[in-house]
């Protein structure tokens, strides 16, 4: 606790005094500063000491929660003339469940600290006083102090902070938003320039730009040179994309291709060049001079157009361990049982005498070193896989992997096929190619629980655990903390509407009321083991051999078929397909019925969620299987046109 605390001290006094030397006025704040440094964070622990007989514990055990279960255990053993083999290390899960109970007693019982938090509030938490230059007093226009402030602030830190005042923060988010650039940046080698949301949505594009980098060469340095023309108009507009996976392609293609990722994404939309926004947004005064440059720049990105288009959308992924306070206080039903542990004969000679059948049957409890092995392969997870698959397979960033919680930025495009990856990984039934691409197979007797991964074995938390995933997928100028928390939400819903091991995609639509979807990631009783991977196929269909109107045909007339069974289901589906062939695909009759039958099947996993009390309009609830299916390829009709609705 001590170190922590030191720590946060430190990292807080370097930025404060990088602060002050940039901006003399600051110091006027220190008293607010000082104040909402020393109450971050709140820090709980707890301890329990071993006793030395497991009597005891298990005495101690029943005492407080009223159950007997390790008291029983013992005396069974007891009874086998086996009592020789128990020890305190027998008891490490009652140990660790007391310990937990004792840790959730101190966090109920709360410090008090006196948190008066006056004037105006943090614009990013909402919850502590935004810094000022008022030192500490409240005034009759504290409003106009504040906003003045930091005004200054944002001119001297362009694209760290909103400008004209706009963003004003608290000391606690200040530490949050500058730690990287002045801290991490030199001390880890952490970049500390972040995406924006226009920069992620714009990550395909540029990788187009990029795969015909000879033809667009020559605009995207008319695009550059015309922005750096203008002082002003360079210093907002050169604050860096941040994303690894275009650091390493620019790299290869030379100075152009790596002066373009310095360039925020939002001046990959044509919307940009427009005067009042500039102003707006960034508080320039575009005169003639100005006027001029934006359109020489619209013309240059509008040569870029005819090559690939940006989407005005991107995707934010949250995923979570299900169920991990079973797999850590072992009682998850996923956890071997004691026959499994067993080398195959000694199994069978124990499973010949009938003392031995119970033990057998009972699942062994949880150990230090099986809590050292859940440990060692979320790490394995958070620290390997994640960002290999977030970041150097695909334009995303990650924001956090901690052990089974992650949280990342992703392109449109990119969102289902890392959802997929990562689920696979985490339960280990994937593998790393040689092409360093990733295999998936759901279900695979092939797969150990351990990962090669580039010439290492990689301990996993195996089939038995499972993830759940929730995606967002927003317009760029949605706002971000609306993103973050609907995020959580689909997440939610996809461990309590989906129930777990499943993906929840909520789609806020710029135009119309948001649609939700879920589905498990397998339904082995419906022979779908991999329902990402049967969307994702079809979604390629329907970019080269269905037209685009299947899916607005489905969605209009599944309210009518979700009352039809499922054999009249697939027939429609059938239908449909045929007419929504292309008259230039080589798509056969066989292959036509061998996708209705899929889709059919799908529908009819679907329908195990169904909510059947919903509002059959309401397109955020879980429909009848067949309507969730049609909201799936409206979906992936929207993924596939590069988010045009």
């Amino acid at each position: 606790e001590e170190a922590l605390k030191s720590e946060w001290k430190r990292l807080a006094d370097k930025i404060w005094m990088q602060l002050k030397r940039e901006i003399p006025e600051l110091k006027r704040a220190e008293g607010i500063w000082q104040r909402q440094i020393e109450q971050f964070s709140e820090i709980y622990w707890a301890i329990y000491k071993w006793d030395k007989n497991p009597e005891d514990v298990a005495e101690q055990f029943k005492k407080l929660t009223s159950n007997d279960r390790y008291e029983r255990w013992i005396n069974e053993f007891k009874e086998m003339g086996r009592g020789w083999g128990i020890n305190i290390g027998s008891v490490y899960s009652a140990c660790y469940e007391l310990t937990e109970r004792a840790l959730g007693a101190r966090k109920a019982f709360r410090d008090f600290k006196d948190r008066a938090e006056p004037a105006g509030k943090c614009s990013l938490c909402g919850e502590r006083q935004a810094l000022s230059d008022l030192g500490g007093q409240v005034t009759q226009n504290w409003r106009d102090h504040e906003k003045e402030f930091w005004h200054k602030v944002a001119e001297k830190f362009a694209g760290d902070v909103a400008p004209e005042g706009r963003e004003r923060l608290c000391a606690i988010c200040t530490v949050k938003r500058f730690v990287a650039k002045f801290v991490f940046a030199k001390e880890l080698g952490i970049s500390h320039e972040f995406p924006s949301t226009d920069s992620i949505a714009t990550a395909t594009f540029v990788e187009a730009l990029f795969e015909k980098w000879q033809n667009a060469k020559e605009h995207v340095s008319q695009l550059l040179a015309t922005i750096r023309s203008d002082k002003r108009w360079e210093r907002i507009a050169f604050v860096g994309m941040g994303i690894p996976k275009l650091e390493q392609d620019a790299e290869k293609l030379g100075a152009e291709a790596q002066d373009l990722i310095n360039l925020d994404g939002e001046w990959l939309f044509a919307e940009s060049y427009d005067p009042k926004r500039i102003q707006r947004a960034h508080g320039i005064e575009v005169d003639d001079k100005l006027a001029q440059k934006l359109q020489e720049a619209r013309k240059a990105l509008n040569e870029l157009y005819k090559i690939a288009q940006p989407s005005d959308y991107y995707a934010v992924l949250f995923m979570d361990g299900d169920y991990m306070g079973r797999w850590l206080s072992g009682t998850h039903e996923g956890l071997p049982k004691f026959a499994e542990l067993l080398h195959p004969k000694v199994r069978e000679q124990l499973e010949q005498q009938p003392e031995w059948q119970t033990v057998l049957e009972t699942q062994r409890l949880i150990s230090p070193s099986l809590h050292a092995a859940i440990s060692e392969a979320l790490a394995n997870f958070a620290l390997n896989a994640v960002p290999y698959v977030v970041e150097e397979l695909h334009a995303g960033r990650l924001v956090y992997a901690g052990g089974d919680d992650v949280l990342a930025l992703l392109p449109l495009s990119d969102a289902l096929s890392v959802a997929r990856k990562l689920r696979a990984l985490f339960s280990g039934e994937a593998t790393r190619q040689s092409d360093g691409n990733i295999f998936v197979e759901f279900g695979s007797n092939q797969w150990s629980g351990w990962l090669d991964w580039n010439g290492q074995k990689l301990l996993t938390m195996g089939n038995r655990a499972t993830a759940s995933i929730g995606i967002v997928v927003a317009h760029r100028l949605h706002p971000l903390r609306d993103v973050l928390r609907q995020g959580r939400e689909a997440e939610e819903d996809a461990k309590e509407r989906y129930g777990r091991n499943a993906i929840c995609v909520r789609w806020l639509k710029r135009s119309g009321e948001p649609v939700q979807m879920g589905t498990k990631f397998f339904y082995h009783d419906h022979c779908i083991n991999d329902a990402l991977q049967l969307l994702l196929e079809f979604a390629d269909l329907m970019q080269e051999k269905i037209s685009r109107g299947f899916a607005t045909d489905l969605m209009q007339e599944s309210f009518a078929l979700a009352g039809l069974d499922a054999k009249a289901q697939e027939a429609e589906l059938r239908r449909l397909l045929k007419r929504r062939r292309k008259s230039d695909a080589s798509l056969s009759e066989e292959q036509i019925n061998d996708w209705a039958q899929k889709l059919a099947r799908l529908a009819v996993a679907l329908d195990t969620h169904a909510d059947h009390t919903a509002d059959p309009f309401d397109l955020t609830r879980p429909q009848r299987g067949i309507v969730e299916l049609g909201k799936w390829l409206t979906f992936l009709r929207f993924l596939t046109e590069g988010g045009e609705e």
